[in-house]
């Protein structure tokens, strides 16, 4: 997204500032009661000073959910 720097109060604005994040997820159901998560997560920054975008942070996770009856 562009933006005019000249619209702010304060200095130090960039033209260009986008920050993006994306993800995947599996999900596996053995039964009807259990579940499984894998996943993994990142985002990214561009800016003026940077060309190609920075990625941020990665991070993987796995989930187990169980469902109880009563």
């Amino acid at each position: 997204m562009s933006r005019d720097p000249d619209l702010y109060l304060f200095e130090d604005v960039d033209s260009l500032d986008r920050a993006t994040t994306g993800g995947i997820l599996f999900a596996w159901k053995p039964t009807q009661l259990n579940t499984f998560f894998i996943g993994a997560a990142t985002g990214a920054i561009y800016s003026d000073e940077l060309n190609d975008p920075e990625l941020e942070n990665m991070a993987f996770y796995i989930k187990y959910k169980r469902a109880f009856r009563f």
